[in-house]
């Protein structure tokens, strides 16, 4: 109180100047510890790089380490070193367990109902993986086997695909996906021709080239071989060291395209670490369905081109014992287990120790789980999907 009775009236600007930093430090402190926990939470402040490469009809116990003398030293070590979901199940069928990856949800609930006649599409209402990653910020590339539609609509280009590169002819689009030496190709929703040379190899040479392009932004490549489909097929020096070491000529044609295989997926993981990508480069790997154990045979004309034949193989009960040591009852487009249990291997030792998860875990996990891992989100109005995150399985260990 100042002399004269008069009160001193406080500054009511300087308060509000006080409390609103007051209240600002208590945000920002709010703000900072959300981040580091999602930091630690997730392991890395990036988005990753995410390369999901599908195989096709290869079973459970298609890995060297379970069927030797079969070399696939790359595959092996994507399950040994990586986080290895031993109880992961697809559909019995190619275009079903594409449309359950791709949706996350149900392949009965998304339209698809079988390969081919027009069953395989999703509806276009569907919101596709590529789709929820380019909201997230990433370019998306595939090569390969689509198999989720074949008219203009629904090609790759169209369905969230920044490049696409599916196997597809002109004429017939559901014929040459299993061309499996000099296939036909689409290029962005417009038929770009044959190319000479093993697909499996060209599908990688545009993989590569794919990773190369875009190693200064988030990617998610998409790599669906279309090996080892049958009709079996594979260079014959390939054939040819497996017949040496005592099998037959289909079964070694089997072995030798699956070591063909492995070398390409070789040359992908070589190109991330060329790239300096490893450490934050995220790889799935997993095969679509159970194995079969009968192949078409191909006869090799005169122009270079392989010809179907009316004559098919069937594995020996011997030979089919040796592929499928686990003794899972049927095959590939079964009900039974040997149908639709695989392995998925989530690959990236600079972020998740290795170790097997033996939880039973499904295909249409792996949706929500790229979208968590890239910090995506779905609309409010899309369909809910059935599938559920893996990263409490994962346990991530931060770099």
């Amino acid at each position: 109180m100042k002399a004269g009775g008069c009160v001193q009236l406080p500054d009511f600007t300087l308060v509000r100047t006080v409390h609103f930093l007051q209240n600002a430090m208590k945000l920002f402190s709010i703000l900072l510890l959300s981040l580091l926990s999602l930091s630690a939470f997730t392991g890395w402040s990036d988005q990753p790089n995410f390369v999901l490469i599908l195989t096709d009809d290869q079973g459970f116990d298609d890995y060297g380490f379970r069927q030797p003398p079969l070399e696939t030293p790359v595959m092996d070590k994507l399950m040994r070193d990586g986080v290895q979901f031993e109880r992961f199940y697809t559909a019995a069928a190619c275009a079903p367990t594409r449309s359950a990856l791709m949706t996350g949800r149900n392949f009965m609930r998304t339209g698809t109902s079988a390969v081919g006649f027009g069953a395989e599409t999703p509806h276009l209402d569907e919101f596709l993986l590529s789709e929820a990653l380019q909201d997230a910020g990433y370019v998306t590339g595939m090569m390969g086997k689509w198999n989720l539609g074949l008219s203009d609509a629904d090609l790759p280009s169209r369905r969230g695909f920044d490049e696409a590169w599916p196997v597809v002819r002109e004429d017939v689009r559901s014929y040459g996906r299993y061309e499996h030496f000099n296939p036909p190709f689409f290029h962005n929703g417009k038929y770009s021709g044959r190319e000479d040379g093993w697909q499996v190899e060209i599908i990688t040479d545009k993989a590569v080239s794919f990773i190369k392009e875009h190693n200064d932004e988030p990617f998610f490549l998409y790599i669906p071989y279309a090996a080892p489909h049958e009709p079996w097929l594979c260079p014959k020096e390939l054939q040819d060291k497996y017949i040496s070491k005592g099998f037959g000529e289909s079964y070694a044609m089997f072995l030798g395209m699956m070591e063909q295989l492995d070398t390409q997926v070789g040359r992908v993981m070589d190109a991330i670490e060329a790239q300096g990508l490893s450490d934050n480069t995220i790889v799935l790997f997993f095969g679509d369905n159970g194995p079969t154990p009968t192949t078409r045979i191909l006869k090799q004309q005169d122009d270079g081109y392989f010809s179907l034949t009316k004559d098919y193989y069937n594995l020996s009960k011997e030979e089919w014992a040796a592929r499928n040591p686990s003794g899972f009852r049927g095959k590939k487009a079964t009900g039974w287990e040997g149908a639709v249990r695989n392995r998925l291997s989530i690959y990236c030792p600079e972020k998740f120790e290795s170790k097997v998860v033996s939880e039973m875990t499904l295909v249409m996990d792996v949706y929500p789980t790229l979208v968590e891992l890239a910090g995506g989100t779905r609309k409010d109005v899309l369909p809910q999907l059935d599938g559920t995150s893996l990263l409490p399985l994962l346990d991530g260990n931060p770099a």
